[in-house]
């Protein structure tokens, strides 16, 4: 097979290319001696970059932020950046063609090049397809990880399914209007789908009812939201070392379940605990107007806020 092949993605999370490799393998054979690999980016109607929210004052958080492209390598983060520190990809489906022609570089497929990115042929045959995982896999992945990448791009199949651009205003007006529909009260305004941008605004209130409304779900709805959250002391930004986050006392380790989140000056924990009668608490805490330097020491208070429900009698929920 000689010709170009179009890496074509819809805001799946594949974790390598390795998969789309073997799936493409299997369904050629390895009759594809010489090949252009041509990545395509483009969500519908979208907007890609982070880069407004650097002109409004959280440039150190923008520049975490990959372009937002249907068309990546897990989260267009570095391999070997398990902390989600370091700066992302600009170029995420160049990223991810160039790992794919590695691929085929080693199956001994000759790769003559890359174009840049373009759109598929519209009659494009489709010669191999790669799901992602379950989307309670990726939600879990997005939470532990507080991966604003995947959370963008979870936002924009929110917005395909509510028939909205998918865009960060689109993504942004569709998670509201599901929000609606859950019954979660007012005091929710979103520009983009990560939380990223400065002029976000959600009260605690809010997130509390969220936690509440995800961990009485008996019909499985919204578990993920309850089970891909970080365990204090165990995993993801809850783990030790794992983001400023990290403060538990041993009395809290297992006890609480939270999602982080922190901008240049703000930091916020919202999540389930148990208290020492083994009741199930809703919280959500947030503290705003800190100093950048001041940051770690605002998140080690929200974690002792935490514990403390963790040892408490409280009542009620």
């Amino acid at each position: 097979m000689n010709g170009t092949i179009a890496l074509v993605g819809s805001g799946e999370f594949t974790p390598s290319m390795e998969a789309v490799d073997r799936a493409l393998l299997l369904a050629t054979g390895r009759d594809r001696p010489r090949v252009v690999v041509l990545p395509t980016a483009s969500w519908p109607d979208g907007e890609e970059t982070f880069r407004r929210w650097a002109a409004q004052g959280e440039a150190h958080f923008a520049a975490l932020g990959a372009e937002v492209e249907p068309v990546l390598v897990r989260g267009a983060e570095d391999a070997d950046d398990p902390g989600n520190f370091r700066p992302r990809s600009e170029d995420p489906a160049g990223q991810a063609a160039g790992v794919f022609a590695a691929f085929l570089g080693a199956d001994g497929i000759h790769v003559t090049g890359q174009d840049g990115r373009q759109k598929a042929a519209p009659h494009a045959a489709s010669v191999a397809a790669v799901s992602s995982p379950p989307l309670a896999a990726v939600v879990g992945w997005m939470l532990r990880e507080s991966n604003n990448v995947i959370a963008e791009n979870l936002a924009r199949q929110v917005a395909l399914r509510e028939r909205r651009p998918a865009s960060f205003s689109g993504a942004a007006a569709s998670v509201t209007a599901v929000l609606r529909r859950l019954g979660v009260p007012g005091g929710v305004h979103l520009v983009d789908g990560s939380g990223l941008s400065p002029q976000d605004r959600i009260a605690p209130a809010v997130l509390a009812h969220l936690v509440s409304l995800a961990s009485a779900d008996t019909q499985g709805r919204l578990r993920a939201v309850i089970t891909g959250m970080p365990v204090a002391g165990f995993s993801g930004t809850l783990a030790p070392g794992g983001s400023v986050f990290s403060g538990f006392s041993a009395r809290s380790r297992g006890l609480v379940r939270a999602k982080t989140g922190n901008l240049s000056s703000v930091a916020t924990l919202a999540g389930l605990v148990y208290d020492a009668s083994g009741r199930m608490l809703a919280f959500a805490f947030m503290t705003d107007q800190v100093r950048p330097v001041d940051l770690g020491k605002a998140a080690g208070g929200l974690d002792r806020m935490a514990s403390a429900l963790a040892g408490c009698g409280c009542r009620g929920r």
